[in-house]
């Protein structure tokens, strides 16, 4: 019975080693089935996007298969420039420094196989860059209380401009409209000499440049009026005024010259006694450091007024018979209606008539014929 027993659990243990082996054989078989995998197969496409000499580039290599694939490119580098890889992500990286269109390859690789596919890298040369605006407008003259207008100018097509240190009542427009653009306006309150920096600016950069505004006051403006009169032989004076002071002589007149009257330029004064009739005519000007103000001045030189003649007369004898003989003595004067001089007449009558009525003037010759 004791050897049976010992048979039967021998053979027990047999079978349970048996079953052990078997079933790790089946393990052992069945692993290399699962744990093969699948070969590299590349997906990204071989003419990634353009590159720029200069500007950092990448470009990632992507691929299935698996256990996950590592990665290689060559030429090494594939284009100038292009030194950073990375085997585990594929990433090509740098910055490109030649201009130009690369072949190159790309490989995939894992325990189940290889791919490769041919990769093409284009790099374009730097854009031209836009030159910086250089500013051509220069220095300029305005007047208090007059519209002022200023155009910065410059080269390259500026798309923005850019003013500061402006008289007063001077502003930089802006747009829109497009016509302000660069445009400086408005009316300058202040004299005095201002340093302006202009700036004009695009996508290359910012001009810049300091010119000069002059703003001055406006010139003098003659106040006193454009005509005058005087009569002849009688004192006459015309005093030309401004708004402005006016040095000594900084009177100035074109006017005719009117017999008997003088223009003085240190006070700007016409005086005198008009010894000519007529009108007389020219400009006026008052000068200063702004300039000179001008008028037009027209003087009337009139005739004196015209007085009714007075007259007398004497008869002799006084007292007379018939018969007698009778003289008549008469005079009379008025003004002289063209220059203003006193005109006599003097005649004298006999009566019974002897001879013609005689009639004398004074002075000699005769002005005024009865």
């Amino acid at each position: 019975m004791e050897t049976s027993f010992k048979s039967i659990t021998n053979i027990q243990r047999w079978r349970r080693t048996a079953i052990a082996l078997g079933s790790a054989l089946a393990m052992s078989l069945a692993v290399p089935a699962f744990a093969m995998g699948t070969a590299p197969s590349i997906t990204s496409s071989g003419t990634p996007p353009a590159g720029i000499v200069g500007v950092a580039f990448s470009y990632t290599i992507t691929a299935t298969g698996n256990p996950a694939p590592t990665y290689a490119r060559s030429p090494i580098p594939p284009a100038p420039g292009l030194t950073g890889f990375n085997a585990t992500t594929g990433v090509i990286s740098g910055i490109p420094t030649t201009a130009g269109t690369f072949s190159a390859t790309m490989t995939a690789t894992n325990s189940n196989g290889v791919d490769t596919k041919p990769l093409t890298i284009t790099i374009n040369p730097p854009p031209t860059p836009t030159p910086t605006p250089s500013i051509t407008s220069g220095n300029a003259t305005g007047t208090v209380g007059t519209a002022f207008t200023y155009n910065i100018t410059a080269t390259n097509s500026p798309t923005s401009y850019g003013a500061t240190g402006l008289p007063p009542g001077v502003t930089l427009k802006t747009p829109p409209p497009s016509s302000n653009l660069g445009l400086i306006s408005g009316t300058p309150t202040t004299a005095g000499t201002y340093t302006v920096h202009l700036s004009a600016t695009n996508g290359g950069g910012t001009g810049t440049k300091d010119v000069t505004f002059k703003i001055v006051d406006p010139p003098p403006t003659v106040t006193s009026a454009g005509t005058a009169s005087g009569t002849w032989g009688q004192p006459f004076s015309y005093q030309i005024t401004a708004n402005q002071t006016i040095p000594s002589g900084g009177w100035g007149s074109t006017v005719t010259a009117i017999a008997g009257v003088t223009f003085d330029p240190a006070t700007g004064l016409f005086s005198g006694t008009p010894t000519a009739l007529g009108t007389f005519s020219g400009n006026i000007t008052a000068t200063n450091t702004n300039g000179t103000g001008t008028k037009a001045l027209t003087v009337t030189i009139n005739p004196a007024t015209h007085t009714a003649p007075t007259s007398s007369f004497t008869m002799l004898p006084t007292a007379v018979w018939a018969g007698d003989t009778v003289t008549l003595n008469g005079s009379a004067s008025h003004t002289n209606p063209d220059d203003g001089s006193p005109l006599i007449y003097t005649w004298q009558q006999q009566a019974p008539p002897v001879g013609t009525l005689a009639i004398s003037l004074s002075p000699e010759p005769p002005k005024e014929v009865m």
